[in-house]
């Protein structure tokens, strides 16, 4: 699979590589995705958590949990 690099990240990607953090281009990458899949897993996580909680109110739709996701990831995101 060939990925094109948008010109705003090649100085990041070679100063990741070239700091030694990285063995190549594509171990930054691949940290990349490992970070992007623990992000969906967490948002995954909260999801259900959320759904759950929830639950013991009443009947759900997907518009309240997806509400309820982005202003807990707001909430978090304001805490930082």
């Amino acid at each position: 699979m060939d990925v094109k690099i948008a010109d705003r990240f090649r100085p990041l990607l070679a100063g990741a590589v070239s700091s030694g953090r990285y063995a190549s281009a594509e171990g930054v990458i691949h940290e990349g995705l490992r970070l992007v899949e623990a992000k969906e897993r967490a948002r995954a996580d909260l999801k259900r958590s959320i759904e759950d909680a929830l639950a013991e109110d009443g009947e759900l739709d997907e518009a309240s949990i997806d509400a309820a996701v982005a202003d807990k990831i707001a909430a978090l995101r304001a805490s930082n």
